[in-house]
């Protein structure tokens, strides 16, 4: 979206994903001590342990140890033996569910962290009982959520009615925002031209969406609260939002 006059993008983008991550396991768990497991071979995980560190040690946390692998990666016992030495209190993954599976298979001491590509429901398929405690960065929007806001409770509602033998989900509030986002800013130009419609968009400040406020910001990404997943008891649980610091 950089220099890019009619480029728009209504979800976060991973450098502010990755401050929320960090955010939230310092502000609201109130943990100290950090520590990054990375897959170096993917730019999505490296952009995500890049922002999360930054953010980590600028609000006061510590980090104890960068571990790195390779996808493919089949075997993390070397790195877990060097965490369980420096005893972080929660330890950031930002895997792909299939890999991220399989660490939290092999890593059980630990409190574990991930990101949006481990919202599927495969992850609990393929971690069963190991992913018991597991955390994740996602859209701040779920059909289970408590304290539904209007705007998502009106999109619900839309959706069972569209599709009632569908169970929406957050790329469906997504969908929703974008549409929404378009129609709010031709409303506030009060215009069908191009250059008015993109001026109302950049001007985009605390929209009422499905996904929360949303403002677009100078680079003409949104910027939204970030929701947090946690598998309690076999089930994917949605237990709130935070903004990144």
């Amino acid at each position: 979206t950089q220099g890019k006059k009619y480029y728009f993008r209504a979800c976060f983008i991973d450098p502010y994903q990755g401050a929320a991550a960090a955010t939230y396991a310092y502000e609201t768990l109130g943990f100290r001590k950090a520590a990054v497991l990375m897959d170096m071979t993917s730019d999505y995980a490296v952009g995500l342990s890049n922002f999360f560190k930054k953010t980590f040690k600028k609000i006061g946390g510590e980090l104890v140890a960068d571990m790195k692998y390779s996808s493919g990666d089949q075997d993390f016992t070397a790195q877990l033996t060097e965490l369980i030495a420096k005893k972080p209190d929660i330890v950031f993954m930002p895997a792909y569910f299939a890999e991220g599976a399989i660490i939290m298979k092999q890593a059980r001491d630990f409190v574990l962290m991930g990101a949006d590509a481990m919202d599927n429901p495969d992850t609990l398929k393929i971690g069963g009982k190991a992913v018991e405690g597991f955390l994740h960065t996602t859209f701040p929007y779920d059909v289970n959520m408590e304290n539904m806001s209007a705007e998502a409770k009106r999109f619900t509602e839309a959706w069972k009615t569209a599709y009632p033998d569908k169970e929406t989900n957050v790329n469906g509030a997504l969908g929703y925002n974008t549409y929404f986002l378009i129609l709010d800013a031709i409303k506030r130009a009060n215009s069908s031209d191009p250059k008015a419609i993109a001026k109302a968009l950049a001007e985009t400040k605390d929209l009422p969406t499905a996904l929360g406020l949303l403002s677009i910001n100078k680079t003409h990404d949104a910027e939204m609260p970030v929701g947090i997943i946690e598998y309690k008891d076999g089930k994917r649980v949605y237990v709130g939002e935070v903004t990144p610091k």
